[in-house]
């Protein structure tokens, strides 16, 4: 496999036909040719990027309008180059919608356990027409996107992905790596407190606590993974991970 991570050593801005062979490679890396069928690098769209009835798509100038207003209101990002900008949020962005097409192999596997459910859930009103919703999935598409459990797993997936793989690449400068963590360590604890988890708060946002009820939680799933989610999580123990994110270990699902 080619090494794409040397590019982002580079001074320049990753180009469509790169961002091409990115995508490419994860596909090949995550074994997922049955759950990506195009890939479209296009602006002619609203989204940073989106993984949909098999297409996978990155819109370049939807993540340079990003990366402006980043450089404007982000204090540890005004001094940095903006091609070095525009490439970490681009591979963030591939990473997040790799990580949709990983979510979409794993629903179908003919697993019961919390995780899985969620997947399906979260999938199920991903696929729905909007002119379906109810008044509580309105609400969660218009007001509460960064808590559906699908998207927040797809965030921190990603995010650990770069600062793990940095480790062995070394492909970040210490300005990249300081605000990938902080950032990482903001999406771990968003959501919990003392009484309460990220999936409860979902489930009783789409007024579907009795499923939230019957949920089957593993103990021994990874932590990982458990935090993506938003599973129950003792509070103290989430407040110790996000200040110490070496006791986390990022793996391929």
């Amino acid at each position: 496999m080619f090494d794409y991570l040397e590019l982002l050593r580079t001074n320049k801005e990753l180009n469509d036909e790169q961002l091409h062979l990115i995508i490419k490679e994860e596909i090949e890396g995550n074994n997922l040719h049955n759950y990506v069928d195009n890939i479209n690098i296009s602006s002619n769209n609203n989204y940073h990027g989106y993984y949909f009835k098999k297409e996978l798509c990155i819109n370049p100038k939807r993540i340079l309008k990003l990366c402006y207003a980043c450089s404007t209101n982000e204090l540890s990002l005004r001094k940095m180059p903006l091609h070095k900008i525009y490439n970490m949020y681009a591979l963030l962005i591939i990473y997040h919608e790799i990580n949709h097409a990983i979510q979409t192999r794993e629903s179908t596997k003919k697993e019961d356990d919390a995780i899985h459910q969620i997947i399906k859930e979260g999938i199920e009103l991903g696929n729905k027409d909007i002119k379906n919703y109810s008044f509580n999935d309105k609400l969660i598409n218009m007001f509460f996107y960064k808590k559906m459990l699908i998207e927040r797993n797809a965030e921190i997936m990603a995010v650990s992905k770069i600062i793990s793989e940095n480790e062995d690449k070394d492909f970040l400068n210490k300005e990249q790596l300081n605000y990938l963590k902080d950032y990482l360590k903001y999406l771990l604890k968003y959501g919990y407190s003392k009484k309460k988890n990220p999936a409860k708060t979902y489930y009783k946002l789409r007024g579907k606590l009795d499923e939230y009820n019957q949920l089957m939680f593993d103990k021994n799933k990874d932590l990982l993974e458990t935090l993506s989610y938003g599973l129950p999580l003792n509070y103290e123990l989430v407040k110790e991970v996000s200040n110490n994110l070496k006791m986390l270990k990022y793996k391929k699902v």
